[in-house]
């Protein structure tokens, strides 16, 4: 069976790797928010096309490697069928590594991934269930083989005390919040190897909208000294939270990376939403939360027609809903079907139709979000140029 693909690290500190974060002079007030308004108005359709002004708002004038690779002919930012550009003007791989729950292994899978065509990488300051560290020691060593920290998309969270192992925490918890922020970040800066970060990410909400935007101040401010270049929240599956925080924040979120499971209806409402605001979905957990609907008749028949596995059906499908899967597999075999999705032609619409038939198989009756799971009709949004929420 395919391993779990999912949300977790540690720490020693070394030199930084080489390569400069490209530079981040954050806007005046007035400038970020309307340039947070124009990013608001963006539909699922536009998102990604001719996002000039995005990296702006965040960053001031967008620069550096990864945005110039991104610009088009005439500065307009594209997407390819390999990654996406967030409304940070960040370029983020569409198919991203998970290293949850890899412990040792951590730095081979690391090199593993990356060396068969893996460019995003996901981890967390979270000793519990990651090895920050340990990523670290891949990326010194992809360094040495000539793949540069600029050449990565690198995203890390900060986790709050209750994620956390009491007996082994990587900042004080008696500190006040946006301390223990600062502190995490630091020891994923010396875990890493490296003074940036192209992703940070709130791992959940605090237990309190007020405790929620203390963090996420504390976050802010790490991107206004350039140690990160976007900012985004994870288990996050509730609507209301989501939209205050998108609502106070500052800085806003542009990721959001949720479990994509039956038992919060996949997030329709929710992913709904991010796409009208122009926030990208990541998702974890794609193929171990479904793994019921990996057996129905509906994807076997497309697997068996199309030369694919499973797996492989139910990935090209969430990218083809413009989500951005993570997978922690192990065997390179199962490293290289999931970058082979990339370069799959997109679902049919009978085809989008049936997967869908497949994971509503799976909605609780009565479950959260199951009373939403209304997944329109490919004949329906193809004049929309919208996606099969």
């Amino acid at each position: 069976p395919r391993p779990s693909e999912a949300l977790a690290h540690s720490g020693q500190r070394q030199p930084c790797l080489r390569g400069a974060l490209p530079q981040a002079s954050p806007s005046q007030p007035g400038p970020l928010q309307a340039g947070v308004v124009a990013l608001a108005a963006l539909s699922a359709r536009s998102r990604g096309r001719g996002h000039t002004s995005a990296g702006e708002a965040y960053f001031g004038p967008a620069s550096g490697p990864a945005v110039a690779a991104a610009a088009g002919p005439e500065g307009s930012m594209l997407e390819s069928s390999d990654a996406v550009i967030t409304a940070a003007g960040v370029k983020m791989p569409r198919l991203i590594y998970g290293t949850a729950w890899k412990k040792e292994q951590t730095t081979e899978l690391v090199l593993q991934a990356v060396r068969q065509g893996f460019r995003g990488i996901d981890t967390a300051c979270q000793p519990k269930h990651y090895r920050e560290d340990l990523v670290g020691d891949a990326l010194v060593q992809l360094d040495r083989e000539g793949i540069r920290r600029p050449d990565l998309f690198v995203q890390t969270k900060f986790t709050p005390i209750r994620g956390q192992d009491p007996a082994n925490v990587p900042y004080d918890p008696r500190a006040p919040l946006a301390e223990q922020v600062a502190q995490s970040f630091a020891t994923s800066q010396a875990n890493l190897k490296t003074h940036f970060v192209d992703s940070l990410v709130l791992h959940s909400p605090c237990e309190t909208h007020e405790q929620t935007m203390e963090v996420w101040r504390a976050m802010e401010h790490i991107v206004s000294v350039g140690g990160a270049r976007q900012l985004g929240i994870s288990n996050c599956y509730d609507l209301g939270t989501l939209q205050a925080l998108f609502r106070d924040a500052v800085v806003k979120p542009v990721v959001v990376q949720n479990r994509f499971y039956p038992e919060s209806g996949h997030d329709v409402d929710l992913r709904h939403w991010c796409a009208g605001q122009g926030l990208r979905y990541q998702s974890f957990w794609t193929l171990t939360g479904n793994r019921s609907a990996l057996q129905s008749s509906e994807i076997r028949s497309i697997a068996a027609a199309r030369g694919l596995t499973p797996e492989q059906v139910l990935f090209r499908f969430v990218l083809d809903e413009e989500i951005c899967p993570l997978t922690g597999c192990k065997s390179p075999e199962h490293m290289m079907q999931d970058l082979q999705m990339l370069r799959e032609a997109p679902l049919s619409p009978t085809d989008g139709d049936a997967v869908v038939r497949a994971l509503c198989h799976d909605v609780p009756r009565g479950g959260r979000g199951s009373q939403h799971m209304k997944w329109a009709s490919r004949a329906e949004r193809r004049g929309q140029g919208g996606s099969r929420l």
